[in-house]
């Protein structure tokens, strides 16, 4: 390296630096109770100045919040501390304040701003931002559009944490089922967790299923994925002296699927992985549209598929009926119309006893 380059190198450095601070600076005046519209239009103003402006005082923000346990040292100093910029006519109106108290508060203010852009610049650029949920109630759909253009389609009863940093993008699905439509950026890959599978994506569309007591399934719809099942060790017990140890998970087996494949079960047998039709695709992701399509299904899975939708209780009474098959269109808030169905159409008694319950039964046994 030149000596030419290394002058350019710490020209750059005290360039930042110095973006820094003036953005801390800005931070902290703005934090005051007092600040006015005429402060607001001059930090505008500096805003404009330098589209890096904006993205460094959000960064100390994030900084500045940190710092509640300090609230009473940053309040004093903020207090006592004079502002940059005023004119000694200004200063001399100023109520005089104690020399030791003067000092105090520059001192309490420049620990407070020492600390700031000490996290400010120690905190990663690559650092995740703190995760934010979303939710559904049972029988609710809800779309969700992300920052960088990704689309998270949320089903009945579902719960999805959604944690982005600058060199990847997180989500955890902990229940339920959503359908992800994730952007294009191969420098920040899309990875959805849930359970112990992990779905990694640059740019595609693919469904994920998580029930209990049932595998993880992934339905790809458009583009590649890449599957990779954790062992998910058991936390070790804590001992006496020690806290309790969870292990890291570790890799087990990894499957690529192209659009139209589903994984359902015990990833570690190929055969598992499928391929499915785009009607049945349709089929299965109509809920996406608030819709429920069954061709022929057994009445025993088709109880189960609407328990996910309502919060009445299904007791199918008589075997008998289990593998009656059952078709239609179905609207996932409309319970009622399928039950009604099953009453005219498929000779089953419905009987509802309260709290939700609903019974069926063989009516031709009547």
């Amino acid at each position: 390296m030149t000596a030419s380059d290394r002058d350019n190198r710490v020209h750059h450095l005290k360039d930042r630096t110095a973006l820094e601070e003036e953005a801390a600076q800005w931070v902290w005046r703005l934090d005051a109770e007092d600040a006015g519209p005429e402060l607001r239009a001059e930090f505008n103003a500096w805003l404009k100045e330098d589209p890096r402006h904006a993205r460094a005082v959000e960064e100390f923000k994030k900084v500045w919040g940190r710092l509640d346990e300090l609230a009473v040292l940053k309040q004093d100093a903020k207090l006592k501390t004079v502002k940059r910029g005023v004119d000694e006519e200004e200063r001399q109106r100023l109520v005089p304040v104690p020399l030791g108290v003067l000092r105090y508060g520059a001192i309490a203010a420049s620990l407070i701003l020492a600390v700031a852009l000490t996290l400010f610049i120690a905190t990663p650029r690559n650092a995740p931002h703190p995760p934010t949920s979303y939710a559904t109630a049972v029988g609710q759909q809800r779309t969700i559009e992300l920052a960088d253009g990704s689309v998270i389609e949320l089903n009945t009863n579902s719960i999805v944490d959604v944690e982005y940093a600058d060199n990847k993008r997180l989500v955890r699905l902990s229940k339920g089922e959503a359908h992800f439509k994730v952007a294009k950026n191969p420098d920040r890959p899309f990875i959805a967790m849930a359970g112990d599978t992990a779905v990694r994506a640059v740019g595609t569309a693919f469904n994920v299923r998580l029930t209990p007591d049932e595998p993880v399934e992934v339905l790809v719809t458009e583009g590649k994925v890449e599957v990779t099942k954790k062992d998910m060790p058991a936390p070790r017990p804590a001992m006496a002296h020690k806290p309790e140890v969870v292990e890291k998970p570790k890799p087990l087996a990894t499957v690529y699927l192209e659009a139209g494949q589903r994984l359902g079960a015990d990833m570690t047998e190929p055969e598992k992985v499928t391929s499915v039709s785009e009607a049945a695709i349709d089929r299965e992701l109509a809920w996406r549209r608030g819709m429920l399509i069954f061709e022929g299904e057994p009445l025993e899975n088709v109880v189960s598929e609407l328990s996910r939708y309502s919060e009445a209780r299904f007791i199918i009474v008589d075997d008998s009926i289990r593998d009656r098959r059952v078709g239609g269109y179905f609207r996932t808030d409309d319970v009622e119309s399928l039950l009604s169905v099953l009453e005219h159409g498929l000779s089953i008694e419905v009987d509802r006893e309260g709290d939700g319950l609903i019974m069926l039964r063989d009516a031709s046994h009547g």
